[in-house]
C-alpha cells in the first residue's frame, strides 16, 4: 500500500468508525455482509438476556472475538487464551488499554501438561493436529508446516475458579476456536461444565485436520449431552467461492436454566 493510499484509509476510518457507533446507538446497523450481522445481532442479545459478565476466549489468536465484543457493547471480563508465541505478543499489544481483558499463554485441553502445537504458513490454521486430505486440498498455501512450538496445556476445571474469583455471580461464555481441538477443551471441563452458561464453538462439516474433535456430527451431539441447545449457525469457510458448501460453522449455544440449576445439582 502507498503512503498516500496509507493516509486515506487512516482518514477514512477516522470518519466512518464514529460514524458507525452513532448509528448503532440508535439501532442502525451498515454492513456488507448481512449474515454477519445476524450474527452479531443474536450474540448481542445472548450476552444480555444471559447476564454475562465474564468471557472465556480460548484460541484468541489476536484478539479478534475479544474486539469483537467491546464493539458490540459488552463491558465485562475478557480471559483470553493463546499458546502460540507470536500470536501472543500480538494480543498483548492488543488487549494493554483494557483493564478488564486478562490473557494467558497457554493451551486449553482435556489433559494438563506440554503439547507440540504446528504452526503453519496461515496464521489462523495452527493446531495440533496434522492436516487432513481435504484440508490440503482446500487450503493447499495455508496447511503447510513452518516450525513447532512446544507449548503449556491446562485442564480448565483446574483454574476456573480463580480465574473468576474476582467475578461476583459469575455468569461464563466459553468462546472456543482451537483449530480441531475444540471438545477436548470442553472436556477439560469435567463437572465444572455446570458453570458454563452459553458457548460458541467451531464445528466442522469437512474436517480440515486429522482426528479432529470437532466435527458437526460429533460436536453437537456431545455439547447437547451437556445440556446446550443451538441458538443459531453461522457459516465460517466454505468449499468453493461460490459460497454454497459450507466448511465450517461458529455454532452458538446456550444451556437453559431449567439445565443450569440441573446441571449445578448434579455437579454438587
Amino acid at each position: 500500500m502507498s503512503v498516500n493510499a496509507s493516509n486515506g484509509a487512516s482518514v477514512s476510518r477516522t470518519v466512518l468508525d464514529p460514524m458507525l457507533r452513532m448509528a448503532r446507538r440508535f439501532g442502525l446497523y451498515i454492513t456488507r455482509d448481512p449474515d454477519w450481522l445476524v450474527y452479531e445481532h443474536n450474540l448481542r442479545r445472548m450476552l444480555s438476556a444471559l447476564k454475562i459478565n465474564c468471557v472465556l476466549d480460548v484460541g484468541s489468536f489476536h484478539g479478534d472475538f475479544a474486539r469483537l465484543l467491546r464493539r458490540i457493547g459488552y463491558i465485562g471480563l475478557i480471559i483470553s487464551f493463546e499458546p502460540v508465541v507470536s500470536n501472543f505478543e500480538v494480543l498483548e499489544e492488543t488487549r494493554v488499554d483494557d483493564a478488564k481483558w486478562r490473557t494467558h499463554r497457554m493451551a486449553l485441553g482435556a489433559t494438563k501438561g506440554n503439547a507440540e502445537i504446528r504452526v503453519f504458513a496461515g496464521t489462523t490454521f495452527h493446531s495440533f493436529f496434522p492436516p487432513s486430505e481435504y484440508g490440503l486440498s482446500r487450503f493447499p498455501d495455508k496447511l503447510q508446516v513452518e516450525r513447532t512450538e512446544t507449548v503449556p496445556v491446562e485442564r480448565l476445571d483446574n483454574i476456573l475458579d480463580e480465574l473468576v474469583k474476582d467475578v461476583e455471580d459469575p455468569h461464563i461464555f466459553l468462546k472456543v476456536d482451537t483449530q480441531g481441538y475444540d471438545l477436548e477443551v470442553v472436556r477439560g471441563l469435567g463437572t465444572k461444565a455446570a458453570a458454563i452458561r452459553a458457548l460458541q464453538i467451531e464445528m466442522a462439516v469437512n474436517p480440515i485436520y486429522q482426528d479432529a474433535t470437532n466435527s458437526f456430527a460429533d460436536a453437537l451431539s456431545y455439547l447437547q449431552g451437556l445440556g446446550f441447545e443451538v441458538s443459531g449457525l453461522y457459516p465460517v469457510s466454505f468449499d468453493s467461492e461460490d459460497k454454497v458448501q459450507v466448511v465450517e460453522f461458529d455454532c452458538l449455544m446456550c444451556r437453559p436454566e431449567s439445565h443450569t440449576n440441573q446441571a449445578r445439582e448434579t455437579a454438587s
